[in-house]
């Protein structure tokens, strides 16, 4: 009887355990939609490391980030790449390289390489995605909800995404990009994410990206 009893309550207790630990991921979830709802504006710094089949490059940009998908790109470095500026305005790619003094405009086209690595457009793949993972995880010794999404029209080099998000302060610390074989293509760093930031809409503009 008495083993009965230690079964009975050993029984309980784990439930009780699943049902708090279902509650309280639920309630990471929630927390996470409604930041990604809630957020209008954001400017980030990012350290973005590539892999390629021979060489790994990295880069530091950083990047300003307006709703629906206004963004802005400035490399920070190599210093061979410093100064390059892309910019989105809602209609018109704009994209400055200053080594060589020109400017380039693309019509009606919004997405670049560097833009995907980016919790913006993330957020859109998030909310038209048939699919999305969670699990917890820890970067950095902090606890982070991972959330892993297909990349829309990827390849085999750029096939999911998943974004770092810390539990504590609802910011994006990391975000990792994978192949199809589900090796790390691109690793991108996240640095003084301002949620909500006040951003002029000039930034966005071609006569502030750059000198034809």
């Amino acid at each position: 009887m008495k083993k009965l009893i230690i079964i009975f309550i050993s029984v309980v207790l784990a439930a009780s355990f699943l049902c708090s630990c279902k509650k309280s991921k639920d309630d990471d979830l929630s927390r996470v939609y409604k930041m990604i709802a809630d957020m209008n504006t954001y400017s980030v710094n990012a350290e973005i490391i590539v892999k390629g089949n021979r060489t790994t490059e990295n880069y530091n940009v950083k990047q300003y980030f307006k709703y629906p998908d206004r963004y802005r790109i400035e490399v920070l470095s190599p210093a061979e790449r410093k100064g390059k500026v892309t910019a989105y305005d809602g209609q018109y790619l704009w994209i400055y390289e200053p080594w060589i003094k020109q400017m380039h405009v693309i019509e009606k086209y919004k997405e670049t390489e560097e833009s995907g690595m980016f919790p913006g457009y993330f957020a859109g793949n998030l909310f038209t995605s048939e699919q999305a993972d969670y699990e917890y995880k820890k970067f950095a010794n902090i606890d982070c909800i991972a959330i892993k999404v297909k990349v829309p029209g990827g390849n085999a080099y750029r096939k999911w995404q998943i974004l770092y998000i810390s539990r504590k302060d609802m910011i994006p610390l990391k975000m990792e990009i994978l192949d199809s074989k589900g090796n790390i293509a691109v690793t991108v760093y996240y640095k003084n994410f301002v949620y909500n930031d006040k951003i002029d809409d000039n930034i966005f503009s071609r006569d502030s990206v750059g000198k034809a």
